[in-house]
């Protein structure tokens, strides 16, 4: 199929979606390696794919959605012949949104959690500088007292001589 009428078929949005989402030829390589290096140890599918995510630090489901992405393009969209194969693609274009979004979250609460941390670290160190402050002035303060003790009994000598 040519791509308008492929996006006559889906819609120019899910079409430019599946586009972005879909591998590149390096991403795909590297799927391709990490697969046939993983495959000869597992024998359930689903596990394989589990670790091949793992290994590519990404979600089953993401990993799953990437794949069919690609292969629709790789296969230059010739599954889509019903009404229900193009439902599908739409389906996976509105999952796909579903997961960016779902990801995007993710990643907001894992920057609220950095930046909570940041500013627990921050609040730290100003502790730590301040009790170090008032330690070097206790400190500063003890020899201060030790020396005025020291020129007293010093005045006291040298009045009782």
């Amino acid at each position: 199929r040519t791509e308008q009428e492929v996006v006559a078929l889906i819609g120019a949005p899910e079409y430019m979606l599946l586009q972005k989402f879909a591998w590149d030829q390096r991403q795909t390589e590297l799927y391709t390696t990490t697969l046939q290096a993983l495959k000869p140890s597992f024998s359930d599918q689903k596990l394989l794919e589990e670790a091949i995510a793992r290994r590519l630090t990404i979600s089953h489901r993401e990993l799953v959605m990437r794949f069919r992405a690609t292969k629709l393009f790789h296969d230059k969209f010739k599954g889509l012949r019903t009404q229900n194969d193009v439902k599908a693609v739409k389906n996976l274009a509105r999952d796909i949104i579903a997961l960016q979004r779902t990801n995007a979250s993710a990643n907001g609460v894992r920057q609220q959690q950095q930046n909570g941390a940041t500013a627990l670290q921050q609040a730290a160190r100003a502790n730590a500088e301040r009790e170090r402050v008032e330690r070097e002035k206790a400190v500063a303060d003890q020899r201060e007292r030790q020396l005025q003790l020291q020129q007293q009994q010093q005045l006291q000598q040298q009045q009782q001589l």
